[in-house]
C-alpha cells in the first residue's frame, strides 16, 4: 500500500505494515465486504509503562476491526498483532471498532 492510499483510508500509523495483496473481497454475514490485511508491530521496543526494553515476543494474535464503508461495502481491517505492547492510535485497546467509525 502506498502513502497516498494510506492517507485516503486514514491508515497513517507507522506501526501498520501491509503486503502487496492487502485488499481482498470476502463474504461475511452473507454480504460482500472489503477485507484489508496487515500486521501491527511495535517499532519502539521500549515499554510505555515502565521504560524497560522489551526483547521477547510472545507470538501474534488476530483481530478484525470495522472501518467506515468504502464503495458502499462494509470494510474490515484484519490485523496480526504482536502479543507484547503493540498498539495503534486507529483503534482503542480491547475494542474492535475504529475511532473514526465511532465519531
Amino acid at each position: 500500500m502506498d502513502n497516498s492510499t494510506r492517507k485516503l483510508l486514514n491508515l497513517t500509523d507507522d506501526s501498520l505494515i501491509f503486503n502487496e495483496d492487502w485488499l481482498s473481497r470476502e463474504a461475511r454475514n452473507n454480504r460482500s465486504v472489503n477485507m484489508m490485511t496487515g500486521r501491527l508491530v511495535n517499532k519502539d521496543k521500549q515499554c510505555q509503562k515502565c521504560g524497560c526494553y522489551q526483547s521477547v515476543k510472545n507470538g501474534t494474535y488476530q483481530t478484525i476491526s470495522q472501518l467506515p464503508e468504502v464503495e458502499r461495502r462494509p470494510t474490515y481491517l484484519k490485523l496480526h498483532r504482536e502479543r507484547y505492547l503493540a498498539s495503534t492510535s486507529l483503534v482503542d485497546d480491547y475494542c474492535h471498532i475504529s475511532k473514526q467509525l465511532k465519531y
